[in-house]
């Protein structure tokens, strides 16, 4: 199979790790043996800001926060002026995808 097998797929490899990714990134790239993105995408969740800052800008998945917290003060509120009168709700936020270099598309 080689040290390189995931080179000859031409595919990105497919890997999902519970680390910030600012950090698997710096680690790669002191590795030096993968490329990003072209041997490995990265995809990070909240678009903190340094997700700009690292040697290959990250790409990340955007919570609405603004809108999360305003809708929670909200909620909030509505349930202390009426407690009795208060239904619960399922609300569904969008998230955005923000695409940076530390993805690419299939080949």
């Amino acid at each position: 199979m080689g040290s390189c097998w995931w080179r000859a797929t031409r595919r990105p490899l497919p890997v999902r790790w519970r680390v910030r990714p600012a950090i698997l990134l710096q680690a790669l790239n002191m590795l030096g043996t993968l490329s990003v993105p072209d041997d490995i995408a990265i995809i990070g969740y909240d678009d903190i800001d340094f997700a700009t800052a690292t040697v290959v800008p990250l790409s990340s998945i955007r919570q609405p926060s603004a809108l999360i917290g305003s809708t929670a003060v909200d909620l909030l509120l509505r349930e202390a002026d009426s407690p009795s009168d208060f239904e619960r709700e399922h609300i569904v936020f969008q998230p955005e995808l923000v695409v940076r270099e530390s993805t690419a598309p299939r080949p």
